[in-house]
């Protein structure tokens, strides 16, 4: 009897934590949106060059596993309206790269802060708040399904999961 009554406040805690987590997820994910479209609204276009691929290499918690993969960030130059050259890597990487070196880019910056820059590609500006919203509305989606079924479960229109 005792782990019955538990179970509720169990799945009441997972649930919980599922939906604090997909809360934080959305709303950093809506802050990274705004930021993008803020960075969009005060930008400048120029075009820059890719000038290296950076690898950036991942490892998992255990470090003598062999599983660390590498990623490649694209590391661009530009020249500004006002004529200085800039060199800036992306906070984005992917394998495989997703830019060959010597490529021509467009970039986007903002005048007051230029080591800002963005390479001007969907994937380049928008991919955190894509991943992150993604990831929060599975979790808040999962929440909202568990919660419809035992809503159903409760009101007799899905059968038990306990044996009788």
């Amino acid at each position: 009897m005792k782990a019955e009554a538990s179970n509720p406040q169990q799945m009441r805690a997972v649930a919980l934590v599922f939906v604090i987590v997909g809360m934080v997820m959305l709303a950093t994910a809506g802050f990274l949106t705004f930021s993008t479209l803020r960075f969009l609204d005060r930008s400048v276009h120029v075009q820059g060059t890719i000038t290296a691929l950076v690898p950036i290499t991942h490892s998992n918690d255990n470090q003598n596993s062999g599983n660390a993969q590498t990623t490649y960030a694209p590391q661009f130059s530009f020249t500004t309206t006002g004529g200085e050259v800039v060199t800036v890597t992306s906070h984005n990487s992917s394998n495989p790269a997703a830019f060959d070196v010597g490529e021509s880019v467009s970039v986007l910056y903002d005048p007051g802060d230029a080591e800002q820059a963005r390479i001007d590609s969907f994937w380049q500006l928008w991919a955190a708040s894509i991943i992150l919203g993604g990831i929060g509305t599975v979790f808040l989606g999962i929440v909202f399904a568990v919660a419809l079924s035992l809503r159903a479960r409760s009101r007799g229109l899905l059968p038990s999961s306990s044996p009788h």
